[in-house]
């Protein structure tokens, strides 16, 4: 099916976009192709640096982090330059002291990674509702 005809959490809207952070190794082609069958367009980025440039283009509906320490990093960005992100951050390992102050700063959820794709379709069907942040 073609890009344009895809079906997107908004109706007849313009699919909304996503971006995955992750660092390096960390694989993402099931959460891509997750986000992509909920209507997301997922542009790809290859580091932080890029997202942040990317960010300062055009704000995406959600940013999906799989790096917490990172996903603080980015989050704080965001919401300096923005007022508001739409940031759900995913971790293997998180340590509670960036669980609290990512949750504090607006972090839209925490996950374990790999997430469970039933909670982020929550999420995400949590955040459709809201008006784009962009």
């Amino acid at each position: 099916m073609a890009e344009t005809s895809r079906p997107t959490p908004r109706g007849g809207d313009p699919p909304r976009t996503a971006l995955i952070v992750a660092a390096p190794g960390v694989r993402t082609g099931k959460l891509n192709g997750f986000l992509k069958r909920q209507g997301y367009r997922v542009p790809p980025v290859s580091s932080l640096g890029e997202a942040v440039a990317r960010t300062r283009r055009s704000l995406p509906d959600v940013i999906v982090v799989c790096c917490a320490a990172e996903g603080v990093d980015l989050l704080a960005d965001l919401l300096m330059e923005h007022g508001r992100a739409a940031v759900v951050l995913a971790a293997a390992t998180p340590r509670l002291a960036e669980v609290v102050a990512a949750v504090k700063m607006g972090a839209v959820d925490f996950l374990d990674w790999p997430p469970d794709l039933g909670r982020l379709k929550r999420v995400l069907e949590e955040q459709s509702r809201l008006p784009p942040v962009g």
